[in-house]
C-alpha cells in the first residue's frame, strides 16, 4: 500500500492543513503560472501563493504511537516522557538529509522512530522558545 504524502502549512503565524498544492502554477488565481497552495481555513479554502508558506511534512508516526494520537509533522515540537531522565525533554522535529525523522535540539539529535512512543507535541514552528527552556 503506497501512502500519500501529507502536508500542513505554516502561514501568518497559524499552521493549517492543506488541501492541494499547485507546484505548476497552471490551475490556480491568486497569480496566474505561479506555485499556489489550497489552505483549509475553518470550513472555507484560502488560495496562497507557495512562496509565502513553509510547508510542513507529516512523518507517519503518531503522537505517543496511538492510532488515535495527533499525526506528527515536520516542524512540531515535541515533549519526551520517557522514563529515563533526558538533559532536555523538548526537540524540534525534522527531516535528516538522509531522509530519516529526527528530534533534535541544542544539544542532541535522536531517531523520532525510536522515541514515538514517548513523544508528546506541545507546539509547532511558531513554538521555538520551548526549545531553550
Amino acid at each position: 500500500m503506497i501512502n500519500s504524502l501529507k502536508f500542513k502549512a505554516a502561514y501568518q503565524g497559524k499552521v493549517f492543513d492543506v488541501k492541494a498544492i499547485d507546484f505548476n502554477g497552471e490551475y490556480w488565481y491568486p497569480e496566474p503560472f505561479k506555485p499556489a497552495v489550497e489552505l483549509l481555513n475553518n470550513n472555507s479554502c484560502d488560495l496562497v501563493k507557495l512562496e509565502d508558506v513553509l510547508l510542513l511534512e507529516y512523518t507517519r508516526f503518531n503522537e505517543l504511537n496511538r492510532f488515535d494520537g495527533k499525526g506528527i509533522f515536520e516542524g512540531h515540537i515535541i515533549k519526551l516522557n520517557a522514563p529515563k531522565k533526558l538533559e532536555c525533554q523538548y526537540f524540534k522535529v525534522v527531516r535528516s538529509q538522509g531522509g530519516e525523522w529526527r528530534l533534535e535540539n541544542k544539544e542532541q539529535s535522536r531517531s523520532l522512530e525510536f522515541y514515538v512512543d514517548f513523544a508528546e507535541i506541545v507546539g509547532d514552528v511558531f513554538n521555538q522558545e520551548l526549545l531553550n527552556g
